[in-house]
């Protein structure tokens, strides 16, 4: 068994450690280990399997900030890892067959003629070729003094600038690696592998030699193996993919993993300038690769291996690479590895990510403003953000075949899915945001707000991890863009996008399985004997000031205060992982630790034991969680966290309670860990002392319901309900249908008009017949124009035909029609009211809001009365059950802009305060929105008459009644809902359905037909009663016509 070095660099006891890249400074080190943290700091890499070539290294830090070699903590070697940018797309169908491969362990000496060379591709990491410490042995702080030790061998190089030095760990990602699996290999291997072996299989020698011979050396060795003949592969089928697209965070190691078979970067040797041949490449484990996203996908049994194609960018400087090269690359990783790079220029990726996406949206997305250092290059960075979406749309777009599912994932690439709404309008695209989704007030301070808004909204389903961050999306939908907005989602001009939670989960079957691993076993004997008569919390956290570390310590700090007699009899163990970031968090964190460790430390005890710079194995990691006593989370902010998902499963035996943050997203459904404040410590050491002193009836009780939650929330359901919501949803948008509508033509359903015993005719007012000036209306009253009043009239004079008029006027404003057009039926306040076409001239209203509860009018009043005052030129009209609110008409484009937000303003906060409690909604038009109860519309009242017309009870417009059922239905107008339910009417004939929307909404409608609103819909009901004259003049219907 290896253990980690450590040397303590500071008298008050703070362990400053240097060790190996662990997979837990990764934030995954297996295939279940944090797969969601593995989805936050970078973006996505482009993975692929291991070929049967020889494995080199290139590495790049792609504009990460790092600092030279740390002389305060005597650490002097180490290596950036090559950075991983946004991750891929996953598509159902894509086939992509990979034959086995069997390459020459990490570590192994190369004699032959081939032996690669490593090549820093970063220039400043060039520089410092020179620079090689010497070993240092280090004892490690969970192990006592006189147990096992090795030393571990300094890299090669050091970067430029690092101000955490570490060391680059690429484990097999195989399970056959030499005749042995991971589980196999001994931790003393593995130490040997990142220690040597990875940092390049040449030897330092080699390594140091002048960059023009190494150049040289590499190309012909290459060049060699290169026409050596190779495997045979199998071709890829053509079979349906399916496409998946992530773009998820930086990670610096991994470590060996059985499923993830896809994660790799692909290295190559620098090309000469003269050269315009292809160049030699190979693949390699990448450590920036999104392990939890391919981990879940593979956990799906529904997805085989062949039904997935990545999208993603190398790990690895692309500037440099030629076009051949680039091109052998596309044709080898499509059809051998699964995957497909999108060429990025390094400068568009360095100011897309690490200026736009961490310095911008990220502080943002965590209810924070963005940096300085970011606002003032925003309009690089933005120009530089949408050039790297717009090159993955174009890239999923090139690939995208009939039948394929796009999923987009990520902060990183949130236009893409509306840049392949324009390039591939009919394919599913679905959207997962794994961090947090800020308020409409923190969203609303992104300059770019509505082309981000809108990006997103090119999906058919946007996933979020809570239903929280889903309503947050909704009404920063509505405020900023003035959508319309329901429970379900967001009603867009072109299509319904779909909001919904779905808080990712783990692998728990594979977590089980590796911690039976003996590893596992010997290190939690280890720690209990280290810890042998004391109470262990252990927390792990990425050193950002949004995990809390401080907060947490801070409470710790505490609750030792508030409880001397816990000292010397408990310890907090903090793993922290470093971040792709420079941050003052390390320097702050690490003074907490000093001075906790000063002030309650002795010669034999420390309150904490911090591990910061020292890397622990997974191994380690779960021998950590298996033993702790509780396990504290302390986020200020955060998507989902999966450690405690972990820490839950490691639990099995002992089942001790969980301490989490009220303000990480897996807190809404792990309700039964200890929910805390972070910015509480008094709150948060009481919960502390009560995880420690917890009788055991009710630990177990809590862990059961914890475990419970975690086994019902796994990756696979998390990726099968996605995926099947996201094929359902696409089957429902409006542009499944036809992209051409025709108009609607009178004479080709002349034949099913004569033949109708009974026809109903329902028509739009407002927008189709009638247009109207709300100013003119407002100053004078409702007038319809008397040419309305003589098509009516002519209209209802077929004694065959029902003709409704839907409005949105009140009851009062309505009665003028019906004094002129006696026969004429009418649908008053958006449905609330429906007065039928009967005898006589007289007929009362009836009411479809009985019962409902009014008392929503007053504070609705208020609120509109209110923004009314401060918004020139609006008014209110307050109907018998609706209310409406007019503005932006007749006013200047300055006052208008002023009017729209106002409008958006009054929106969300009626939503947010009234509208579930009263169970309203608010149906938006160009320059109004009218509030309403929800159950309440034009195709309700529609319903209503169809349901009385099937029972017979729908009075008649003639004595004695003979009309019968409707046998045909005529709808002009731009109700959606109404114009659905009508379609799927089973009636004698066919309805026919018309829309009178703008010339660009028309796509989106699943009418039959269109016409233009007003002059081209009176032409047409004008031929419609020009048939009625003829067949009066000259007689009945022809028998052809029956």
């Amino acid at each position: 068994m290896a253990e980690l070095m450590a040397d303590a660099t500071r008298g008050d006891g703070m362990y400053a450690t240097h060790a190996t890249e662990s997979a837990l400074d990764s934030g995954v080190s297996s295939p279940v280990a944090d797969p969601e943290n593995e989805m936050r700091e970078n973006p996505s890499s482009a993975p692929a399997r291991i070929m049967s070539k020889t494995v080199k290294n290139s590495w790049s830090d792609h504009g990460r900030h790092a600092l030279a070699g740390d002389e305060k903590e005597g650490v002097r070697s180490g290596m950036i890892s090559p950075r991983a940018l946004q991750t891929p797309i996953h598509i159902k169908g894509a086939s992509s067959l990979t034959g086995n491969a069997t390459p020459k362990p990490p570590g192994t000496q190369h004699t032959d003629s081939n032996t690669p060379v490593s090549i820093i591709s970063d220039l400043a990491a060039k520089q410092q070729q020179s620079r090689v410490a010497s070993p240092t042995v280090q004892e490690h702080p969970l192990v006592r003094t006189g147990s096992v030790s090795a030393t571990i061998a300094p890299p090669s190089r050091a970067p430029a600038r690092t101000a955490t030095p570490r060391l680059v760990s690429h484990t097999p990602l195989v399970a056959d690696w030499s005749g042995k699996s991971d589980h196999s290999r001994s931790a003393t291997e593995y130490e040997h592998l990142a220690a040597s072996a990875k940092l390049g299989t040449g030897s330092q020698v080699e390594m140091a030699r002048p960059k023009a011979e190494l150049v040289k050396a590499a190309v012909a060795k290459a060049t060699q193996k290169h026409n050596e003949p190779s495997r045979p592969r199998p071709m890829r089928n053509a079979s349906t993919r399916s496409m998946t697209h992530d773009d998820n965070s930086q990670r610096y190691a991994n470590i060996a993993r059985r499923t993830s078979k896809y994660e790799s970067c692909i290295d190559m040797v620098e090309e000469p300038q003269h050269a315009q041949e292809s160049m030699p490449f190979d693949f390699h484990p990448n450590p920036g690769a999104n392990y939890g996203l391919i981990n879940a996908v593979s956990s799906t049994k529904e997805l085989d291996n062949e039904s997935v194609l990545y999208i993603g960018t190398l790990g690895i400087e692309m500037d440099w690479i030629p076009t051949p090269t680039r091109q052998e690359i596309d044709a080898v990783s499509k059809s051998q590895e699964q995957m497909l790079p999108v060429w990025l220029k390094d400068a568009d990726y360095v100011m897309s990510y690490h200026t736009y996406c961490k310095q911008v949206l990220w502080p943002t997305f965590h209810y924070t403003l963005p940096t300085g250092k970011g606002l003032e290059n925003e309009s690089e960075a933005w120009n530089a953000y949408v050039e790297t979406n717009r090159r993955f749309a174009e890239r999923i777009a090139a690939e995208y075949r009939d039948g394929d599912v796009v999923w987009v994932h990520d902060y990183h690439l949130l236009l893409v899915p509306e840049m392949l709404r324009k390039l591939i309008p009919r394919a599913p695209i679905g959207f997962f945001l794994h961090i947090a989704f800020p308020s409409s007030e923190i969203f609303r301070c992104l300059s770019r707000r509505e082309p981000l808004l809108l990006g997103m909204l090119g999906s058919d389903l946007i996933g979020f991890q809570t239903h929280n961050f889903c309503r947050h999306f909704r009404q920063t939908a509505n405020r900023i863009l003035q959508a319309e907005t329901t429970a379900r989602g967001v009603h867009m001009k072109n299509s319904f996008v779909t909001v919904a939670s779905y808080p990712i989960g783990i692998d728990v079957k594979m977590l089980q399985k590796r911690q039976e691993h003996p590893d596992v076993t010997e290190w939690v004997e280890k720690l209990r004997e280290r810890f042998a008569g004391m109470k262990v919390i252990v927390g792990r956290d990425k050193l950002d000031w949004i995990k809390g570390v401080r907060e947490k310590l801070i409470a710790y700090e505490v609750f030792l205060e508030r409880h001397p007699e816990w000292v010397g009899r408990v310890v907090l163990v903090q793993v922290a992982l470093a971040t792709v970031r420079e941050n003052s968090e390390v320097v702050a964190v690490s003074d907490l630790v000093a001075r906790i460790n000063h002030k309650h430390g002795s010669l034999t005890y420390q309150p904490i034991v911090f591990l910061h710079v020292q890397e622990i194995t997974f191994s380690q990691y779960l021998a950590l969680l298996t033993m702790a006593d509780a396990f504290l989370i302390m986020s200020l902010r955060e998507g989902m966290n999966l450690t405690s998902h972990e820490y839950i499963v490691a639990q099995q035996r002992r089942q001790r309670p969980l301490i989490l943050s009220e303000f990480t997203g897996t807190y809404s459904a792990l309700r039964a860990c200890i929910g805390v404040n972070p910015f509480n410590a008094q709150q948060v050491a009481k919960a502390i002392h009560h995880a420690l002193m917890m009788p055991e009836e009710e630990m177990v009780r809590r862990w059961r319901d914890l475990h419970h939650t975690v086994m019902s929330q796994s990756s696979h359901h998390w990726v099968a309900s996605i995926l099947s919501q996201l094929e359902r949803v696409h089957l429902q948008q409006p542009y499944m249908e036809t992209m051409f509508k025709p108009e609607l033509e009178i004479a080709q359903m002349q034949s099913e008009w004569r033949a109708s015993k009974s026809c109903l005719v329902l028509l739009d007012l407002e927008g189709t017949l009638m247009r109207e000036d709300l100013c003119y209306v407002h100053g004078n009253g409702f007038e319809p124009p008397h040419a309305i009043h003589r098509l009516l009239q002519r209209l209802v004079a077929d004694h065959r035909m029902y003709v409704y008029l839907l409005s949105s006027h009140s009851r009062t404003d309505l009665e003028k029609l019906a004094m002129e057009v006696p026969y004429l039926g009418l649908v008053a306040e958006d449905g609330c009211y429906v007065r039928h076409c009967m005898a006589g001239t007289r007929c009362d209203w009836t009411s479809l809001v009985d019962g409902f509860d009014m008392q929503w009018r007053k504070p609705v009043r208020e609120i509109l009365d209110y923004f009314t005052e401060r918004t020139p030129g609006s008014w209110i009209e307050e109907r018998s059950t609706t209310i409406a609110w007019y503005f932006g008409e007749g006013m200047s484009e300055a006052d208008a802009i002023w009017a729209r937000r106002q409008a958006s303003e009054v929106q969300g906060l009626i939503s947010d305060s009234l509208g579930e409690r009263f169970s309203l909604r608010i149906v938006n038009g160009q320059t109004y929105f009218v509030i309403m109860p929800k159950n309440v519309g034009r195709s309700t009242a529609v319903q209503y008459m169809l349901a009385l017309d099937n029972m017979g009870q729908l009075p008649t417009r003639h004595a004695p009644t003979n009309k019968g059922r409707f046998e045909f239905i005529l709808h002009i107008g731009r109700d959606e809902r109404l114009i659905a339910l009508l379609n799927d009417l089973d009636l004698p004939f066919a309805p026919r359905t018309c829309t009178t929307a703008e010339s660009d909404s028309i796509v989106s409608s699943i009418a039959t037909s269109q016409l233009r609103p007003y002059e081209q819909v009176m032409d047409a009901l004008e031929d419609i009663i020009d048939f009625h004259l003829r067949d009066l003049k000259w007689g009945g219907p022809a028998t052809m016509d029956i």
